[in-house]
């Protein structure tokens, strides 16, 4: 918060891009294109059967400090992704999209209509599709760049009209749950704000929030959805950034019951990554790209130890060894990717010049059970953009926690 109130009109009028100094002019509400949300805070969805939903992150252009991050454009991955999605929502009985945030640059007028521009032939809005076909709803996360240069969140509430709970005095709130009542169990959807920095006297506001709104034995199973990661080994941000994240699955664990908590899905990145810290009984941490400039992927790391799922691992080696053959890798590419020749005793990582990983997870739920899929981008693929496959399959049920593989299900 700004202690000199001098600065209140100029910071109503303008705000100031991450790391570059430039200052950009506030969203213009009115002139913003808006979505759908799928429920509102508190709702309860009650549904026959599965519920099948996709989940989407990092899809905004390239910004400066990108290059200082080492994330390198991917040309034509978002279009697919969209593309992807159009085609696969009756397929999959899509009800809604999940997205994890950073969907801007900035919170300008004109940045929020390039978004609904990129994404109305699969997201529902005021802004009729061209492409025709159902289109889906939205749960929005609010991400680190989709603040930028607006303190208050007007472009975001804007753009998600009713998002978040009530918190009063017309401000848009970055928080909410939703329940899912499915197959006879009850899923509770969180959303929440990690960027402990941003949101200032509102972080504790959120944190006296999720004891509340985490009370009572009306849900069984427990999905978290924030920006940023609570644990990631890209090299293109920091695990548990500015200790938002980490505090925030502190408080989580400390409102629920044991072991209530299935999964926890983040964004920002640059890549997409699962772990299974506690192994096959834990919850799982999953991270999503969905087109922004890519992060190198290290396989694993040794201090702190952690390492990618090891079936998701041996899925991307198998989608690296196809790239190699297709796109003709460079030799020192492959050494870097497996950790032999110079690059022997070394963690194994996936460059993202040469093997972006880039792509959505589609998700159902049902009730103890869960089930994923990665369905990860191919530049080299038939389409116009590349093509967009699954290449990983995961299930949990409460009993036997996760089984891992595109066979899990058999």
């Amino acid at each position: 918060m700004r202690s000199n109130s001098t600065l209140l009109l100029p910071a109503l009028l303008l705000g100031l891009v991450a790391g570059s100094g430039q200052a950009v002019a506030a969203p213009k509400a009115s002139a913003i294109p808006t979505q759908d949300i799928y429920a509102d805070n508190g709702e309860v969805k009650t549904v026959t059967g599965a519920v099948h939903f996709a989940v989407v992150g990092d899809t905004r252009d390239a910004i400066a400090a990108d290059k200082v991050n080492g994330r390198v454009s991917i040309d034509g991955a978002e279009q697919a992704i969209v593309a992807d999605l159009m085609a696969r929502v009756d397929e999959y009985r899509l009800k809604f999209a999940v997205l994890l945030g950073n969907m801007v640059t900035t919170s300008s007028t004109g940045e929020w209509k390039n978004f609904n521009r990129d994404w109305q032939g699969a997201l529902a809005g005021s802004q009729l599709s061209e492409a025709g076909g159902t289109r889906l709803k939205s749960l929005p996360v609010c991400g680190t760049s989709d603040r930028t240069g607006d303190e208050w969140l007007t472009g975001f509430g804007a753009a998600f009209p009713g998002v978040g709970a009530d918190i009063g005095a017309n401000r848009v709130a970055s928080w909410y749950t939703v329940d899912i009542s499915a197959d006879g169990k009850v899923w509770r959807l969180l959303v929440v704000d990690s960027d402990k920095a941003a949101l200032g006297s509102r972080w504790d506001e959120q944190l006296a929030w999720i004891p509340e709104a985490l009370k009572g034995d009306e849900y069984q199973h427990l999905l978290v959805f924030m920006n940023q990661p609570p644990r990631t080994v890209a090299h293109s941000v920091k695990e548990n950034e500015g200790g938002g994240p980490g505090e925030l699955m502190e408080t989580i664990e400390d409102s629920t019951k044991l072991n209530m908590v299935t999964a926890v899905f983040a964004a920002n990145t640059g890549t997409n990554e699962i772990y299974l810290p506690g192994g096959r009984m834990g919850e799982a941490y999953i991270n999503v790209s969905s087109g922004a400039p890519a992060a190198t992927l290290p396989r694993w790391r040794t201090t702190p130890e952690l390492k990618l799922e090891s079936i998701f691992d041996l899925q991307l080696i198998k989608a690296f060894d196809h790239a190699v053959e297709v796109r003709a890798l460079a030799e020192t590419v492959v050494d870097h990717a497996k950790a032999r020749g110079s690059y022997e005793g070394f963690v194994g990582e996936y460059d993202a010049r040469a093997f972006p990983v880039a792509g959505w997870w589609n998700v159902s739920i049902a009730g103890d059970s869960l089930s994923l899929d990665f369905r990860m981008w191919d530049p080299s693929g038939s389409g116009e953009n590349g093509s967009v496959a699954a290449i990983y399959h995961a299930d949990w049920d409460r009993k036997g926690g996760w089984r891992i593989g595109m066979d899990a299900t058999k």
